[in-house]
């Protein structure tokens, strides 16, 4: 009878060796997150050209960004843009090319505490599908370093950056 207790006699030790454990590892904020955000230019609201970017932190060497822009009257030009920035320090770059592009897409983000500035890179803005020549170039001073969740893109869809799979950012201009 004695021999069958025995091994419980090591319960106690075997709970606190348990107690011992770090915890269950937690998700780590990306240290992109002090990049994010909602950035303008111009004035949105008006008749007069302007635009938007959100920038959401997906890890600490990638951000999500959706710029929405447009040259004002009489025109109206779009450049919407979803997609997925490689960051180096604080330079970002975007490269998409779908199927049938010659080049595809290319934008340069440099990122400063309060602004980021958006530039499309010479030679691969053909394939990026905005109007009228016009592009998103400009510098996107911050109003708000929320994260965004989501955004709603110009055909009216709720994009949620957190749930987006991967392969809806391959060549979505």
């Amino acid at each position: 009878m004695l021999r069958s207790l025995r091994p419980l006699r090591c319960l106690p030790a075997l709970v606190l060796l348990a107690g011992c454990t770090d915890p269950a590892p937690t998700k780590s904020t990306p240290a992109t997150t002090a990049l994010a955000g909602e950035y303008r230019w111009g004035n949105q609201a008006g008749d007069q050209p302007g635009g938007l970017l959100w920038v959401y932190p997906e890890s600490d060497s990638t951000v999500l960004f959706y710029v929405d822009a447009n040259d004002g009257p009489p025109t109206y030009h779009l450049a919407q843009v979803l997609g997925r920035a490689h960051l180096r320090g604080s330079a970002g770059t975007y490269i998409a090319q779908a199927d049938g592009d010659s080049r595809g897409c290319r934008l340069r983000f440099h990122f400063a505490p309060a602004a980021v500035e958006v530039a499309t890179v010479p030679g691969f803005t053909d394939d990026c599908y905005f109007g009228g020549n016009f592009t998103p170039d400009e510098t996107y001073r911050r109003v708000s370093a929320r994260v965004p969740t989501y955004v709603v893109d110009g055909a009216n869809d709720t994009l949620h950056f957190a749930h987006l799979p991967p392969d809806a950012l391959q060549g979505v201009q």
